[in-house]
């Protein structure tokens, strides 16, 4: 990324020397990103983020061709930029279907009473869940989506840093993606659209990506986001042992904090997502107590810091209002180490304590 800054600043849209360099700075990012999605580099657009991809996706199907909205389908424990699309469309006539949640934190799609003359534009599914890690059945939203013969859209955000199902052959026709979720620079990330795919522009002003999103791309983020893209195998390599530390971290808070429950602990999970409740206190207590130990963690989804009301997840499946106020997310990487483990589980029971000595201060 300092290389292209400092060399290749042209932009990628002029036709002169440094813009062909920009250009070819671009391709090859389009094909780092391809290589890890498993896809072909013409079906990369790239967006300013994840947020951006989302709601390029929803909105675009969802108000369908001239202004005719189709219904969308989706699960209610989608990340927050997916719901405001939804209600965005909905707000202009764009009938909403939501798919059923169990306790168990996965959504489920084989239950949705959804029929081919419902004129289902979008079904919409995460293929894991950012605030739980739980990993969600994206095969039955495939078969759901067929069935309706309506477009399939995943949010691949959370599981992209641990490998990724090909997208070629899935049956997934828009994927999401950000850059940041995997080692790579803020503000920058991917819509992933299936060749073949009938689909209309966002952003206006341009022909970059294609025609479909104009405006003079941030080169050196594209690269940085390509970058990192060519390490995920390697990061992927490395899922065994942050998983092991993930359960090693579960059993110590579940040993030495009393009052911890994990959410989703029984399903499959992204391996360095740990989701907690702690009874008691309040999440956001925890998290600001860790922070002052030099330990961070969130309460509830990282994008929603700072409320105080229980998640729109934890509310779909069903958790309780004062466990749902307890709640922390731990994330775990390859960076992570046994001794980072070891002084988490001594710093929440630290933190939790001096809680609950307050008489009840930070109690839910």
């Amino acid at each position: 990324m300092t290389r292209v800054l400092a060399e290749h600043w042209g932009s990628a849209s002029s036709v002169h020397a440094m813009g062909a360099q920009a250009r070819a700075w671009i391709d090859r990012a389009r094909e780092q990103v391809a290589a890890m999605a498993g896809c072909e580099p013409e079906e990369v657009y790239f967006t300013a983020g994840a947020t951006e991809a989302l709601n390029w996706a929803v909105k675009v199907v969802g108000l369908g061709e001239a202004g005719v909205p189709r219904g969308v389908v989706a699960s209610p424990i989608e990340h927050e930029a997916t719901l405001a699309a939804c209600r965005w469309c909905a707000g202009r006539g764009a009938p909403m279907h939501w798919l059923p949640v169990g306790g168990d934190g996965r959504a489920r799609p084989a239950d949705a009473d959804i029929r081919r003359s419902d004129g289902i534009g979008l079904v919409v599914l995460m293929a894991a869940n950012n605030e739980t890690g739980c990993i969600q059945p994206v095969g039955d939203a495939v078969r759901l989506a067929r069935g309706a013969e309506a477009l399939l859209l995943v949010d691949a955000v959370q599981s992209a840093p641990w490998g990724l199902e090909p997208f070629r052959g899935s049956g997934i026709d828009l994927m999401a993606l950000s850059s940041h979720k995997f080692n790579g620079p803020q503000g920058v990330g991917a819509l992933l659209i299936r060749r073949g795919t009938k689909f209309a522009s966002w952003i206006h002003g341009g022909g970059q990506e294609q025609g479909l999103r104009a405006g003079t791309p941030n080169t050196a983020s594209v690269v940085g986001m390509g970058a990192a893209a060519a390490e995920v195998v390697t990061r992927c390599g490395m899922a065994g042992a942050v998983a092991d530390l993930r359960d090693r971290l579960q059993a110590s808070l579940l040993s030495c904090v009393h009052g911890v429950s994990v959410t989703a602990g029984d399903e499959p999970r992204l391996p360095g997502h740990l989701h907690v409740s702690v009874r008691g206190v309040q999440g956001e207590a925890v998290v600001m107590g860790l922070s002052q130990l030099g330990v961070f963690a969130s309460a509830g989804a990282a994008c929603s810091s700072g409320a105080v009301e229980v998640s729109h997840v934890l509310r779909a499946m069903g958790v309780s209002e004062e466990r749902g106020r307890g709640a922390v997310r731990f994330s775990l990487g390859p960076e992570t180490t046994a001794d980072d483990v070891g002084r988490t589980v001594g710093a929440m029971t630290e933190v939790v304590a001096e809680l609950r000595a307050l008489g009840g201060c930070g109690a839910g």
